[in-house]
């Protein structure tokens, strides 16, 4: 008795049934459109806080050198982001339905780079140099009290972990599923035909 199982002659037994094309249309339609709001409301987010942080040094006029600091360190550091962030518009407006599969999956793998990049380099960036600002401008505001220096630290550094081990993962672990799912879409009617 022969109890193996030959997974190789079952699987060229099996009968591949192509997804239909228009399905697959219309779900990288939906992800180009998401995704393109997706940018353009965190470059509306972004831009509108380092506003808001540069009209409170306008405003407050803060007097310690380490509060302009903290300032500037939180402004470059979202306009570095949004820089790096802003490279996945290019690559989502190459992509394009008229264009062969192979082209498509190749732009949604660099996608996919890309957003891999952004994940495990950029995010620590932007966390750590956020982090650097935030400390560094209350400081000036803290050192009067221990309970308000206690407050905005642990609020601030609450605040940052909840993000940090929380939602972040649970942002991107729902983007690399989108991305993943259309690759492993496109790469099934690749190998149908």
């Amino acid at each position: 008795m022969k109890n193996e199982i030959d997974l190789k002659a079952l699987w060229q037994m099996k009968n591949a049934i192509p997804p239909d094309a228009s399905v697959i249309v219309e779900k990288m339609n939906q992800y180009q459109q998401k995704f393109k709001r997706k940018i353009i409301v965190l470059n509306l987010i972004l831009i509108c806080t380092c506003v808001f942080i540069a009209m409170i040094w306008y405003y407050f006029q803060p007097k310690m050198l380490t509060t302009k600091i903290g300032i500037i360190v939180c402004i470059l550091t979202m306009f570095i982001y949004l820089l790096v962030f802003n490279q996945l518009l290019p690559m989502m407006t190459r992509m394009s339905i008229q264009k062969s599969n192979a082209d498509y999956l190749t732009n949604l793998i660099g996608i996919q780079r890309k957003q891999l990049f952004l994940k495990n380099v950029m995010m620590k960036f932007y966390f750590l140099g956020l982090t650097l600002g935030l400390f560094l401008y209350f400081y000036e505001y803290t050192m009067r009290s221990t309970t308000a220096l206690i407050l905005a630290y642990g609020i601030t550094g609450l605040w940052i972990a909840m993000n940090w081990f929380y939602f972040l993962p649970k942002g991107f672990k729902k983007e690399e599923l989108k991305v993943k799912d259309l690759i492993d879409l496109l790469r099934k009617t690749q190998s149908s035909f």
